[in-house]
């Protein structure tokens, strides 16, 4: 996948959690954003969302390549 496509991808997934904590937030009448502990989650969820998303592919490819370079049967000295 083409890396604009998957920060888009990212930043659309971050704003439906954003909304979705919004919505949580008013069902339970938080003032504030609820504080500095559900912000915090937040942060966490949306980190954790932007890496997951972002890398995913990148570094299945890479272990990809690098396997490839291997030949089978030629180890290496000891």
């Amino acid at each position: 996948m083409n890396y604009g496509k998957k920060h888009v991808i990212a930043v659309a997934v971050c704003a439906v959690e954003a909304l979705v904590y919004a919505c949580i937030g008013a069902m339970l009448g938080w003032k504030g954003a609820g504080g500095i502990i559900p912000m915090m989650i937040l942060m966490a969820v949306w980190g954790a969302t932007w890496t997951g998303i972002t890398k995913a592919d990148t570094e299945s490819a890479t272990r990809e390549s690098d396997n490839k370079d291997e030949t089978p049967g030629k180890r290496e000295a000891t």
